[in-house]
C-alpha cells in the first residue's frame, strides 16, 4: 500500500510505502486525515483534499515518531509538508499502486482552480492548449518521482534490453539503475539490463554525464556510491561541510578585476575530459532503459550508437532549460512516442531532469524515422509541435555531437542577496 500526497508548492509528489510499518501504520495515517472516525465500527471517512493546517502538521509529526524506526521513509513526510505554505490545498491519494500519471494531472487542475480562483474547465481547457494535439500525436509516459522496477523481475527468465542475452549467457546480479546512482537515482532500476552492459554504460558514457553535472552534484548533494561527491577542477574545488556548499575559486589576476561583489561570474574549468556526444548517449540510454523491452527492436541502430560501435557524425540539438524554481531531488524522465505515421515528426522523444536542468533530446537513429532532425526547418518543426517547450522563455539549443573528449567549463552565476 501506498499514499501520494500532492500539492502546488512542491515540484513533485510525494508518495510513501508503509511497507515494514503494518496496517496499524496506513491507518493511523489515514487518520490524521480523516473528518469521520469510528474505531469501534471501523468506520473512518478521509477527505481526498486537505488544508495545511498547524493541526495537521501536528498529527504528522506525532505519526512521524511512532512509526520512522518501522520505516525511515515515513520521516520525509515532515520535511514535505514542512515546506507548504500555511492553508495551502493538497491532495491525499491512497491507493495498492503508485498514482497513476493521468490522475496526478487531473489532481494538479483542481488544485490550480482554487488557487488561482477560476473553475476546473478553465484551467483544463488551458491544459488541453498545450498538449491536446500533442496527445493524439504522442504516448507520454513518466517515471522518477516513486520507486519502480523496470522489467522481467525473474532473473531467471531475462533477457538484456540491450545485447539480447539471455540468464544462461550472461548475469544479472547487481541492481542496475536506469539512471546513473551516481546522479542520485534511488527511484528507478531497469531488471533487464545484465552486469555486462551495466558495467560498460557506467565506465564508457555515463561517467562523462556525471562529469558534466559535477558541479550541481555537489551543490546540491545529490548523493551517489560514495556519498556527496567533492569535485575539482583546473581552477576550483567545490564540496559540503556541515551543510554548507564551500566554492574555493582560483580566479586570475584579470578575472578578479573584473568580478563585482554584488554579481559574480565563476567560469569553473573541468580538469577531466569528457566527450560530448556521451551526455547525449546516456540520456538517450535511460530512455531507452524505460521503454516496453518490445519497442527495442526499433532502436538497434540506436543501441550501436550508445555502444560506440556506429558513428553519427551530426545529432540533433539539445533543447536544455534552467528552471529554480522546480528543483527536483531525483533525476526523471518523461518519454514521447509516437504514434501516428506522420514522419515528419521525431518517432521518440526523451525529457531529462536533474535538479533544476531540463534536458529534451531526439532519440536519435529509429527504425521508425526518416528524418534526422539536424535540419534547421525539420527540427522547429518538432519545437513547435511540443507547445509546452516552444512557449516558454529562456531554452538554450545545444550541440553535443562532438565525440572528441576535450574540457568543459561550467558558468556560474552568484548574486548578492
Amino acid at each position: 500500500m501506498v499514499i501520494s500526497f500532492i500539492a502546488l508548492s512542491r515540484s513533485t509528489d510525494l508518495t510513501i510505502s508503509l511497507e515494514g510499518a503494518g496496517i496499524g501504520a496506513y491507518n493511523e495515517l489515514m487518520l490524521v486525515f480523516a473528518s469521520e472516525a469510528d474505531l469501534e465500527r471501523r468506520k473512518m471517512v478521509c477527505n481526498a483534499l486537505n488544508q495545511n493546517t498547524a493541526e495537521v502538521r501536528a498529527r504528522i509529526k506525532a505519526f512521524i515518531e511512532a512509526y520512522k524506526d518501522k520505516n525511515p521513509r515515513i520521516q520525509k513526510l515532515g520535511d514535505y509538508f514542512k515546506d507548504l505554505e500555511e492553508g495551502e490545498y493538497f491532495f491525499v491519494y491512497p491507493s495498492a499502486e503508485p498514482m497513476p500519471f493521468e490522475i496526478s494531472e487531473k489532481l494538479h487542475h483542481y488544485l490550480v482552480s482554487l488557487q488561482d480562483g477560476v473553475s476546473y474547465d478553465v484551467v483544463t481547457r488551458q491544459v488541453d492548449d498545450l498538449f491536446g494535439d500533442l496527445r493524439k500525436i504522442y504516448d507520454i509516459f513518466a517515471v522518477g518521482d516513486f520507486q519502480v522496477a523496470i522489467g522481467e523481475p525473474d532473473k531467471k527468465k531475462r533477457v538484456c534490453r540491450f545485447c539480447s542475452k539471455d540468464a544462461s549467457q550472461t548475469t544479472f546480479r547487481s541492481k542496475a539503475h536506469t539512471i546513473s546512482k551516481s546522479l542520485g537515482n534511488n527511484n528507478i532500476v531497469t531488471n533487464d539490463e545484465c552486469d555486462t552492459c551495466n558495467n560498460d554504460f557506467g565506465r564508457f558514457i555515463e561517467k562523462d554525464l556525471a562529469e558534466y553535472l559535477g558541479v550541481l552534484r555537489s551543490m546540491f548533494g545529490m548523493k551517489g556510491y560514495n556519498g556527496i561527491p567533492h569535485i575539482k577542477g583546473e581552477n576550483f574545488d567545490i564540496k559540503q561541510e556541515g551543510g554548507q556548499v564551500k566554492i574555493n575559486f582560483h580566479a586570475s589576476t584579470e578575472e578578479e578585476e573584473k568580478m563585482p561583489v554584488e554579481k559574480m561570474h565563476l567560469p569553473l574549468r573541468s580538469n577531466q575530459k569528457i566527450r560530448l556526444q556521451n551526455v547525449y548517449r546516456s540520456i538517450v540510454k535511460y530512455a531507452l532503459s524505460v521503454i516496453d523491452s518490445k519497442e527495442m527492436g526499433h532502436f538497434r541502430e540506436t543501441i550501436e550508437w550508445i555502444f560506440q560501435r556506429k558513428a553519427i557524425a551530426a545529432l540533433p540539438k539539445i533543447a536544455t532549460l534552467e528552471v529554480p524554481s522546480f528543483f527536483k531531488s531525483q533525476p526523471s524522465i518523461i518519454l514521447y512516442t509516437r504514434k501516428t505515421d506522420d514522419k515528419q515528426l521525431p518517432y521518440m522523444v526523451v525529457e531529462f531532469r536533474f535538479a533544476y536542468l531540463v534536458f529534451v533530446a531526439i532519440v536519435p537513429a529509429s527504425d521508425r524515422d526518416d528524418l534526422t532532425f539536424t535540419d534547421e526547418a525539420d527540427y522547429n518543426r518538432f519545437w513547435q509541435t511540443f507547445k509546452h517547450y516552444s512557449r516558454n522563455q529562456g531554452w538554450q539549443f545545444k550541440d553535443f555531437s562532438s565525440d572528441v573528449e576535450d574540457t568543459f567549463t561550467t558558468d556560474l552565476n552568484i548574486f548578492k542577496r
